[in-house]
């Protein structure tokens, strides 16, 4: 009976016409692009390189595997950082992890942080990670995009809508450490490719602006 009903991706459009099948018209998140292009006007090159999550700490965000992951990469990057943003309920089990697989030195929970802090933490990064096994439409990535950061996130609901394979970021399966592993060394050994990507984030974040 509604007069308009509004999905914010095809993935979702597609879900709702099967419970009525009538016109839905797709309208994406948006992101204030000013607050995070300030932050990333050039990327300043650094001997240590920086993978971020940002997300609540929860099961369905799949931290655990990027911690998994790093395991792998680590060996490879012994000075890689992997920067954990947000709080919930799972950190003990996730720092238990980090213990476990002895990665204390390269993994840092900062826990949670303020919106006006973002732009400036995502400057430091050089890659977002999202392993999430689920997901709708996730404003994090078009903030990413629009600091200049590469993806690399699950192909999951509605982030193939966003991310477009080698272009500006990478898709990986769900519960694969070691997809999200190889994805990361792709980039991170590759200078030029991660400023192609920069690059391209930035000219496509333009069309996720409110």
């Amino acid at each position: 009976n509604a007069d308009a009903v509004l999905a914010l991706t095809e993935d979702m459009k597609k879900e709702m016409q099967r419970v009525c099948p009538r016109e839905i018209s797709v309208i994406p998140n948006g992101i204030s692009l000013e607050r995070f292009r300030v932050s990333s006007g050039c990327r300043e090159e650094k001997s240590t390189r920086t993978v971020i999550f940002v997300g609540r700490l929860h099961p369905v965000k799949g931290v655990q595997y990027l911690i998994e992951a790093m395991a792998i990469v680590h060996q490879k990057i012994p000075d890689i950082k992997l920067v954990i943003v947000g709080d919930g309920t799972e950190r003990p089990i996730l720092e238990k992890r980090v213990r476990e697989l002895d990665l204390n030195e390269c993994i840092q929970f900062l826990g949670q942080v303020s919106q006006e802090k973002m732009p400036d933490i995502m400057h430091q990064a050089d890659i977002l990670v999202l392993p999430s096994l689920s997901e709708g439409f996730p404003t994090v990535i078009l903030e990413a995009m629009a600091g200049g950061l590469p993806i690399i996130a699950t192909s999951v609901r509605g982030i193939p809508d966003i991310i477009d394979e080698g272009i500006n970021g990478y898709l990986v399966n769900t519960k694969r450490p070691d997809e999200i592993a190889d994805k990361i060394l792709t980039l991170m050994l590759n200078d030029d490719m991660r400023k192609k990507i920069s690059i391209n984030n930035r000219e496509k974040a333009e069309m996720f602006t409110w």
